[in-house]
Formats: structure tokens, sequence, C-alpha cells
């Protein structure tokens, strides 16, 4: 099992959240080779539900996705980060569909989010 490193993956998928409940994707960008896109925000007041995709462009199946979601306030400054683990393989050039996943509380200041994929295992 080959453990790549934080810095090799970066993906970033950012929603809004709005008082009436709706999403918008403001930004999404990606160098890394397992992504996070299709991000939306669910529902909650408190809690951080969303639902996204996993994309694996490796060569071969990866496992246990680390996703990081930073929290933003208006002004810009970020104030919250959830991180969960997606224990899943996923085989080499597919993609895995994340539906109504907890990400865990948020503050009710956040008025932005950012989920990245931080880090993941190679299956040899």
């Amino acid at each position: 099992v080959v453990v790549y490193p934080t810095v090799a993956v970066i993906t970033l998928c950012t929603v809004a959240l709005m008082s009436n409940g709706l999403d918008r994707i403001l930004s999404g960008e990606s160098d890394g080779s397992v992504q996070v896109s299709d991000l939306k925000f669910l529902s909650g007041e408190m809690v951080l539900m969303v639902d996204f995709t996993i994309t694996n462009n490796n060569s071969s199946p990866v496992k246990d996705i680390k996703v990081v979601c930073d929290g933003y306030a208006q002004s810009g400054t970020k104030i919250d980060k959830n991180k969960r683990t997606i224990y899943v393989k996923i085989p080499a050039k597919a993609n895995y569909k994340v539906n109504n996943h907890n990400m865990g509380f948020i503050s009710s200041d956040v008025s932005a989010i950012k989920c990245r994929v931080k880090d993941f295992s190679t299956v040899a």
C-alpha cells in the first residue's frame, strides 16, 4: 500500500451556503489525481450534509479517501474545518458518488464551504 502525501492531491469545490438552504458552485479547480466534484449542500443549520463525487484518475485503485471541508465566514476568513474518511475502494479511472454524507457540525457563521481530497491510499 502506498500512501500519497497531502500535498500531492489538491482539488477544491466551493459551495455558498445560502440562508434559504440552496447551494451554488462558486469555483472548482483540480490538479490532483483524486478529486471531489459535484458538491451539493443538502440541509441542516448546524450539520454539514453533502453529496459529492470522488473521481480516481490514477491507473490503480484507491481507498480510504480523506475529504476535508473548510468553512469560511462572509469576510473570507477560514473559521471551520470538517474532516471525514470515505472508506471505499474506487477502481482506476472510475467515479464514486457519495450521497447524503454527514461531514459534521459547522459554525453558524460559515457562509461558504471548500472541500477537497486531502489524502488517500492506493491499492496494489
